[in-house]
């Protein structure tokens, strides 16, 4: 009967033993699920976090494509009008040259003018010349004649 107590003393020791094992095992596991319930918290807080960085990163890449398209229209709008200024200089160039032709035309013309105006302006002095000197022949006839004129009444 001793022997028997004995038996089932160490069995209920073991027992107890086995079960304060098992209690800490629990306990353990318990701590590990708060602590993975805790780190899955954290996770799950991480991803939102991450989820609305990644909405925010969303947001500001569509509004940097979007000033994009803005900027390559304003570019392609610059470069229209710059072609366009390109051309009304080149067509200003050309006029100008032309003008400038028509100015050098114009100048050697004038040279030549100015050679043919000196020319008309000695003959014109000639002319004036050549008419006072016929002015003077005619008012020296004129003398003459009168002289003549009084010479016939003196000798008429």
């Amino acid at each position: 009967l001793v022997q028997e107590i004995d038996h089932w003393h160490d069995a209920a020791e073991t027992a107890q033993r086995m079960e304060a094992e098992a209690r800490s095992e629990l306990e353990g596991a318990r701590n590990r699920v708060r602590e993975l319930e805790s780190r899955s918290g954290d996770m799950e807080n991480q991803r939102n976090q991450a989820g609305e960085q990644q909405q925010e990163m969303n947001r500001r890449a569509e509004d940097a494509e979007r000033r994009l398209r803005e900027s390559e229209k304003r570019t392609e709008d610059a470069l229209h009008w710059v072609e366009e200024k390109e051309t009304e200089a080149s067509r200003l160039r050309n006029e100008l040259e032309g003008l400038k032709t028509a100015l050098d035309a114009t100048r050697k013309s004038a040279g030549s003018k100015e050679g043919e105006v000196a020319e008309l302006r000695r003959q014109a002095d000639e002319a004036k010349a050549a008419a006072a000197k016929a002015e003077q022949s005619l008012r020296d006839s004129a003398k003459l004649t009168g002289e003549f004129a009084r010479l016939d009444i003196d000798i008429g």
